[in-house]
Protein backbone atom coordinates (compact mmCIF):
# COMPACT_ATOMS: atom_id res chain seq x y z
CA UNK A 1 0.00 0.00 0.00
CA UNK A 2 1.23 3.68 -0.60
CA UNK A 3 -0.44 6.97 0.65
CA UNK A 4 0.68 10.65 0.87
CA UNK A 5 3.64 9.87 3.15
CA UNK A 6 4.61 6.68 2.94
CA UNK A 7 5.24 3.76 0.97
CA UNK A 8 5.67 -0.33 1.01
CA UNK A 9 3.59 -0.75 4.47
CA UNK A 10 2.37 -3.78 5.26
CA UNK A 11 -1.41 -3.18 5.79
CA UNK A 12 -4.23 -6.13 6.39
CA UNK A 13 -7.37 -5.54 5.65
CA UNK A 14 -10.45 -6.86 3.81
CA UNK A 15 -11.59 -6.33 0.38
CA UNK A 16 -15.54 -5.84 -0.02
CA UNK A 17 -18.12 -4.45 -2.37
CA UNK A 18 -19.24 -0.52 -1.17
CA UNK A 19 -22.48 1.88 -2.28
CA UNK A 20 -22.93 5.69 -0.71
CA UNK A 21 -25.54 7.31 -1.22
CA UNK A 22 -25.77 10.87 -0.11
CA UNK A 23 -28.13 11.70 2.64
CA UNK A 24 -29.84 14.16 1.01
CA UNK A 25 -31.60 12.15 -1.39
CA UNK A 26 -29.99 11.10 -5.19
CA UNK A 27 -28.67 7.83 -6.86
CA UNK A 28 -26.12 5.72 -4.63
CA UNK A 29 -22.81 5.14 -6.06
CA UNK A 30 -21.33 1.99 -5.89
CA UNK A 31 -17.47 0.82 -5.78
CA UNK A 32 -16.18 -2.70 -6.14
CA UNK A 33 -13.17 -4.14 -4.60
CA UNK A 34 -12.64 -1.34 -1.94
CA UNK A 35 -9.94 -2.40 0.75
CA UNK A 36 -11.06 -2.07 4.63
CA UNK A 37 -8.15 -1.34 7.11
CA UNK A 38 -8.11 -0.32 10.98
CA UNK A 39 -6.37 2.89 10.24
CA UNK A 40 -3.68 4.22 7.40
CA UNK A 41 -0.48 5.23 8.13
CA UNK A 42 -0.85 9.38 7.51
CA UNK A 43 0.27 11.81 9.20
CA UNK A 44 -2.84 13.49 11.08
CA UNK A 45 -1.15 17.08 10.80
CA UNK A 46 -1.87 16.67 7.16
CA UNK A 47 -5.72 15.29 7.26
CA UNK A 48 -8.37 17.69 6.77
CA UNK A 49 -9.57 19.43 9.42
CA UNK A 50 -13.53 21.15 9.85
CA UNK A 51 -11.98 23.68 8.34
CA UNK A 52 -10.51 22.45 5.20
CA UNK A 53 -13.94 20.20 4.62
CA UNK A 54 -16.34 22.89 4.39
CA UNK A 55 -14.74 24.83 2.08
CA UNK A 56 -15.89 22.00 -0.03
CA UNK A 57 -19.57 21.50 -1.16
CA UNK A 58 -19.13 17.72 -2.35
Amino acid sequence: MSTASATDILQHGHEADLEVSPLTGGSPVGFRNVWSVKNLPICMRKAADNVDIRRFRY
